[in-house]
């Protein structure tokens, strides 16, 4: 008797399945060692082999005890961790054969890091439970999801282009930058504005710091003689009201002073011959498209993009969130939990 194959490429036993007893679930094999089935056990299922003799009775002998499948739901996970790769992968070869052969460096604006954790840790309550003669709150913690699953907003679309623009980074297409300046721009905030710092959060860009095309203001300290008073990094806008910078004045001219790091930001990113600044800013998206025909605009080189454009401009795919959901996960996921909102957490508990 045969048994039938499954879509996940697992061979299942013809019914009825063999029942182990709770205590011994074990690995059977036939004489002929031919993988044709699963045995359902007490507490789980186990994969196994069966020969069965004229008679219909099955033919086995005991091998040794083997670590197995406990539920479906361990089944069911690899099959979505499998999904998941499929879908990164072929927006890899999509890439791949999409793209031009040169790698396009990026200039990546500090509110777009806030958006690349799209996981983050939570605390779930699971009730509360009596220890000894006190009442305590129990629970875990767990990877939890910022969007929700079928989001239709315009910042879940431009995330999932940014997952894409993470994996062509991942394939060497491309060349992820931050700045000098950017780094003074995020660092009067606190590190979880711009940064992962859960123990099951996820970064699409991973936990490293992206290089600096024009070095890091912090590697002064390295230079600056010992003093008890510890160095501190200059402020942003005292260091752009010094500068003569013709590229930066004619920016500031054109998009107003109250939008000086961001000018300064695209002369950086035009200095050093980027293919783009990407940036998630709507006003600045907006004052650009509104300038694009003043001379100064014209002539830039590089490009103020969302990453949505980007994408559509390289052809990519987008990439659902949902695919990361188990993506190097070590502890459990609530997937079909959210923050609500669409926006990261300012707490730890979800709604």
């Amino acid at each position: 008797m045969g048994g039938s194959r499954s879509g996940v490429g697992v061979w299942f036993a013809p019914e009825p399945a063999v029942q182990l007893p709770k205590q011994q679930v074990e690995v059977w094999r036939a004489r002929k060692r031919r993988l044709s089935g699963i045995v359902q056990g007490g507490d789980g299922i186990v994969l196994a082999t069966r020969k069965y003799s004229r008679e219909g009775r099955l033919l086995v002998h005991y091998t040794k005890p083997m670590i197995f499948i406990r539920t479906k739901t361990r089944l069911a996970s690899a099959y979505r961790h499998w999904m998941a790769r499929r879908a990164i992968q072929r927006s890899i070869k999509n890439v791949q054969m999409g793209t031009p052969c040169e790698v396009i460096e990026l200039l990546i604006d500090s509110n777009v890091h806030s958006h690349t954790i799209t996981h983050e840790t939570g605390w779930v309550v699971t009730g509360e439970s009596r220890f000894g003669s006190a009442v305590r709150g129990t629970g875990y913690a767990a990877r939890i999801p910022v969007y929700p699953k079928g989001s239709k907003s315009e910042t879940y679309e431009d995330v999932c282009y940014l997952a894409a623009i993470a994996q062509l980074a991942k394939v060497e297409r491309a060349k992820l930058w931050t700045s000098h300046h950017l780094i003074l721009e995020r660092d009067p905030h606190p590190r979880a504005r711009y940064a992962d710092v859960g123990w099951f959060d996820f970064n699409l860009f991973g936990r490293n710091e992206l290089p600096s095309i024009d070095g890091d203001p912090y590697d002064k300290i390295l230079s600056v003689p010992f003093s008890p008073q510890a160095w501190t990094a200059p402020a942003l806008k005292d260091v752009l009201q010094q500068s003569q910078d013709e590229l930066y004045l004619a920016l500031l001219k054109v998009m107003g002073p109250t939008n000086s790091q961001d000018a300064w930001h695209i002369r950086t990113a035009e200095v050093h011959g980027l293919y783009s600044f990407l940036t998630m800013d709507k006003k600045l998206l907006n004052i650009v498209h509104s300038q694009r025909d003043r001379p100064v605009m014209k002539n830039l080189k590089t490009k103020v993009m969302s990453p949505k454009m980007l994408g559509k401009e390289l052809g990519l795919k987008p990439i659902e969130l949902r695919h990361f959901d188990h993506e190097s996960s070590s502890w459990f996921v609530r997937s079909d939990l959210d923050w609500g909102g669409e926006r990261r957490p300012t707490r730890r508990h979800p709604k």
